[in-house]
């Protein structure tokens, strides 16, 4: 039981770096308002994605197959979603430094 939090951050770098490295070659070709956008999105959807838990509370959606459904599909989009935006974000910012 102990490897599994280590197994859990191996699978978040490696979502990271393939988006940031995959972020990096699409962005070398894209205007920096292009670029900025992208990050601005990227932002956006990391700071949605890590304030939905804390108003999905048990009061708020009630509870029933409904709740279980929206808490694993949110707890879902926080796993894979915070890892995607953030190395999008990194490998954007490495393009746009690299290009200057």
């Amino acid at each position: 039981m102990a490897g599994v939090p280590l197994a859990i951050e191996i699978l978040w770098l490696a979502l990271a770096l393939l988006e940031a490295w995959s972020a990096f070659h699409s962005a070398r070709r894209d205007p920096r308002s292009t670029a900025f956008m992208k990050i601005a999105l990227a932002g956006l959807l990391l700071a949605a994605t890590c304030t939905v838990p804390f108003w999905l509370r048990s009061d708020v959606i009630g509870e029933g197959v409904f709740a279980h459904f929206l808490l694993i599909a949110f707890w879902t989009m926080i796993a894979i979603g915070v890892p995607i935006c953030s190395g999008l974000m990194v490998g954007t910012l490495l393009a746009m430094y690299k290009k200057r």
